[in-house]
């Protein structure tokens, strides 16, 4: 815990590919309801929904090189020591350390 800032972030999309997208799809903001998970979406100041906030990532590796680096792009299966951090507004943070073996079939 008491390094976590000199770990290396994974880069889970390609960052050569661009996405010339002008609309924004994501809301603006949430606020969350004290001691859950439940939020209420706001887009451009305007309410729009409640909801409960979930996050989920299925991805089969990383990459690297590519953008702002002269090393050609690569994938990465996953497998190897990883951790994972969140932190909220509020300076709580949370730490997970896992090792992820195999490879995808």
């Amino acid at each position: 815990m008491n390094n976590y800032t000199t770990g290396k972030a994974l880069p889970l999309y390609n960052t050569t590919i661009d996405d010339s997208c002008t609309v924004n799809s994501y809301p603006n903001e949430d606020l969350f309801q004290p001691l859950g998970d439940n939020i209420s979406v706001y887009n451009d100041g305007q309410f729009r929904t409640n909801s409960t906030a979930v996050a989920s990532l299925s991805t089969d590796g990383y990459w690297t090189g590519g953008q702002d680096t002269p090393a050609r792009v690569v994938f990465h299966d996953f497998s190897g020591v990883y951790t994972v951090i969140g932190a909220d507004t509020w300076g709580h943070v949370l730490l997970l350390h896992f090792s992820v073996t195999g490879t995808r079939t």
